[in-house]
Parts: structure tokens; sequence; C-alpha cells
């Protein structure tokens, strides 16, 4: 039995015998003062096996926790990863993508709140996790690979791969000569809108940190089956078998060298 119905009682989780999904709740990261913690919604989705395991923390798009996000962190729990899937929209009862959420820090204390929880279980090697954002995750990643942000217990990730999100702040990091914290890769098509695509290649070659894997004819969400044209803020999908086999290598290879097993 791959996947279990979570139920909350007391503050308490109870996960159903022998299944390897569960759902769960932990506190929001106050990674800068005076921001308020929230009590977050996610799965965590969990290898066979006693581990200790590395760990991923997945972000997902504007099209919040679905079907896609499902498949993605089966994808990295094949991997031998532990995936924790947070649902930064969902339990903040936002509908969509509205721009706020793309340029404020909601993604960044949720996934630095994810990090401390991985980190406090037992199966999961708490100084192996890293982060995965797809689209609105990317942006997320965008924002603090540059900065010294730690989590309330005092980590920070030890890779992220950005998916289809941007390059503005890591680039403004490298041409500015800030330090990038975070070792990233950024994955993405040329059929990208401009301001989306532009600032990623004007990464490549520039640090040794970040590096930049541009798929030639291949639109926005590549890895996603959804069967809409046109996501909520107008950007062009097209799911490609091809490139979405190319993406898993780059970081099946990516995650192995830097989160090992």
């Amino acid at each position: 039995m791959k996947t279990a119905r979570w139920f909350v009682l007391s503050g308490a989780v109870f996960l159903l015998a022998a299944c390897q999904t569960e759902g769960i709740r932990f506190p929001s990261a106050e990674v800068m003062p005076g921001e308020s913690s929230l009590s977050v919604i996610a799965t965590v989705h969990r290898p066979q096996g006693a581990g200790p395991f590395p760990a991923l923390v997945l972000l997902h798009t504007c099209g919040s926790v679905n079907e896609a996000m499902t498949n993605r962190a089966n994808f990295v729990k094949d991997l031998g990863y532990v995936a924790l899937v947070v649902d930064t929209f969902g339990f903040r009862g936002v509908d969509g993508c509205p721009i706020s959420f793309m340029i404020d820090s909601a993604m960044t204390r949720d996934a630095y709140g994810a990090l401390d929880y991985l980190a406090s279980l037992p199966y999961v090697k708490k100084h192996r996790i890293g982060v995965m954002g797809f689209s609105a995750g990317g942006h997320a990643i965008d924002r603090f690979v540059s900065r010294e942000y730690q989590s309330p217990g005092g980590l920070n990730f030890r890779a992220a791969v950005n998916m289809y999100g941007v390059c503005q702040l890591m680039g403004d990091a490298v041409f500015e000569d800030e330090k990038i914290i975070i070792r990233t890769v950024m994955i993405l098509g040329d059929q990208e809108e401009s301001w989306r695509l532009f600032p990623c290649r004007d990464l490549i070659g520039k640090s040794p940190m970040i590096t930049v894997h541009i798929f030639k004819g291949v639109y926005h969400a590549f890895d996603s089956r959804r069967n809409a044209s046109m996501d909520s803020v107008g950007n062009i999908i097209q799911y490609s078998a091809s490139a979405t086999a190319k993406a898993e290598e780059i970081t099946t290879a990516f995650f192995a060298k830097h989160l090992g097993k």
C-alpha cells in the first residue's frame, strides 16, 4: 500500500500501518525578524526501509498540490530520498498564483520550516536535505539561494534544483559578487517567456555554484501532463516526455553527488 489518508487528533498525526505517505503539520520558519509562524500542511513520502535517508523539500507550482506534485514526490521517493511536499497555497486558502506569493517570503518560510521538520525525523539524514521547486516554487528558491538564511534549528539546504522558475536574484548575486550559499541547478526550456529565460541564459558559466540547463524547443512545466495549454499566469504549457526524462537524469545525478544515498 503506497498512500494513506491522514488524520489529525489533538495535534497528533496517525499514519495507517504499512503505508509510505503521511500527512503532517509543522510550523513555518521565522527566517526574518517579525514574521509570524503558521502551521503548515504537508505530506511526507518515505522510501521502503529503515533509513536514514537523505531528503528533499518539494515546492509546488501555481497549481498548488496536485497529481503532478504527487508524481514528482514518487520520483524522489523511488530515488531513495524522503520527499516532503509543502502545501503553501492550499492551507492559506489561496487559489491560483497571486503575485504577492511569488515575491514575498511565504514559500521561503514554509521551506525552512519543512527543513527543520525533516531534520527531526529519525529516518532522515539531517545534514543531507535538499530542495526542489517548480515554477512558483522555483521563484522561492531563486529568492533564498543567495541569502544567509537558516532554519530555527540552524540548518540550511545542501543543494537545490530550480525547475523553470527564475534566475533574477541568483543573477544579481553573481554579478554583484555576492556569495551563492546553496549549490543550484536550473532547468528550463527555451520557449519560456523572455523575462524568465534571459536572466537564466546570462548565468551560464558565471558561477561554479550554479549550473543552467536550457532545453531546445521546450515549454513551461514540461514535466506536467495537465490538459491546460496555459497556466494561471499565462505561461504556455506543453508536456515533453524527452525533456522530462532528461531533467530527471540531471536531477538524479546532481542530488546523488551532493546528497548521496
